[in-house]
Order: structure tokens, then sequence, then C-alpha cells
């Protein structure tokens, strides 16, 4: 048998959620980013100007020649500096 949940129990539960979840908003200085090919969310400023805003993109650290960050939905080298970074956020569960 179920039944609602009381105002109180909801305001217990949603903070109780509110709390488990870990969130990453800021951005960290790209120096912090793993370098043991872990994807990514990479800030690259001068990518900025196009039609579609690419300054935010999928990366990962590749150890080509001396290391470099690569684009991981197409392995292209990114020649942009890369200043920032941020975990890849969880994906939504299926349905």
């Amino acid at each position: 048998m179920s039944r609602n949940l009381t105002r109180e129990e909801q305001r217990v539960f949603a903070k109780s959620l509110r709390a488990s979840v870990h969130i990453v908003s800021d951005w960290q200085p790209i120096e912090t980013a793993p370098k043991d090919g872990t994807a990514i969310l990479g800030f690259i400023p001068s990518r900025g100007g196009y039609v579609a805003d690419q300054r935010v993109a999928n990366l990962h650290w590749t150890n080509w020649g001396n290391g470099e960050w690569e684009f991981t939905n197409s392995g292209h080298k990114c020649f942009d500096p890369v200043t920032h970074w941020q975990p890849l956020p969880i994906p939504p569960q299926p349905a």
C-alpha cells in the first residue's frame, strides 16, 4: 500500500536529495585537469566568434608527441589554447 508524503516528509526528502547530488558548476584551471584520457568539458576562449559558439568542447588528453588535447568526438587535435575545464555531467538515465 502506498501513500502520499506529507509536506514535511517532502521537504526532508528534497533537502536530503539536494545534499546527496554533487554538482560541479565552477570552471577549474586547465592545469588541474586529468591527463589520463578522461573526457572533460574544456573551455576554449578563441573559438567563440563562430555562428555556433564552440568555446565549450568535449576533450581528452592524449600522449601523442609531448601530449595534447583532442576533441573526443572526432579525435582531431585542439590547436587553440584550452584555459579551463570541468567534468562531464552525469548522463540521463533511460526511461
